[in-house]
């Protein structure tokens, strides 16, 4: 009887241990796949940033060539690298009055898929169904909320470019503005195993 006593004290230690362990394995999974889920998102929107043609290239150069848009004789101004920090080569987003092609940013998140960057546009079910840009999206492994979907799990952060340029075929300078989602972070308000915010990573 003693030791049917003290067989349960254990297996009942081991149980209350058992729960925490599993609590702290299943939180360290959810921090790796949002870590790996945000690094792909965050390199899609940087590709759709650095390869999107915009309006001003159809406006002024119908050729599709990026070359002087502004007229001043020179292309490409910030080609020596990232001159205004912005992350992004070649964008010339400098405040000046030369910008030969600024990176334009995805509008929504799903245009991430149906622009190709994160998913396929054209993507069906066994059954020939297409599967829509919002489901293809990654979710934020740390939204369990079933009526949200894939994309409104996220939350997205935005930006809005105000800029001038001379179009080189009317010799006129136009006025454009640009917003976009230039990041992303997760919608969570919990905070990983370091104590760190899933927002912040």
């Amino acid at each position: 009887m003693v030791e049917m006593l003290a067989s349960l004290v254990i297996f009942s230690i081991i149980a209350v241990m058992a729960v925490p362990m599993a609590q702290t394995y299943r939180d360290r999974q959810t921090e790796v796949i949002l870590k790996d889920r945000l690094s792909r998102i965050r390199a899609a929107i940087k590709s759709y940033a650095a390869s999107e043609l915009t309006t001003i290239v159809s406006k002024c150069n119908p050729g599709g060539i990026l070359g002087d848009i502004d007229g001043d004789g020179v292309a490409g101004e910030d080609g020596a690298g990232d001159v205004d920090m912005d992350g992004f080569a070649h964008d010339d987003n400098d405040g000046n009055v030369d910008e030969d092609g600024p990176p334009i940013f995805p509008q929504t998140l799903e245009d991430l898929v149906t622009h190709g960057y994160l998913g396929s546009p054209s993507l069906v079910d066994d059954e020939g169904k297409t599967i829509s840009a919002a489901q293809q999206f990654p979710r934020d492994p740390t939204n369990l909320d079933p009526t949200a979907s894939n994309t409104e799990t996220w939350l997205p952060l935005y930006v809005t470019r105000h800029f001038k340029y001379r179009c080189k075929l009317d010799g006129k300078t136009y006025e454009e503005t640009w917003k976009g989602i230039y990041d992303v972070r997760s919608g969570s308000t919990g905070t990983s195993l370091a104590g760190v915010a899933y927002g912040d990573f």
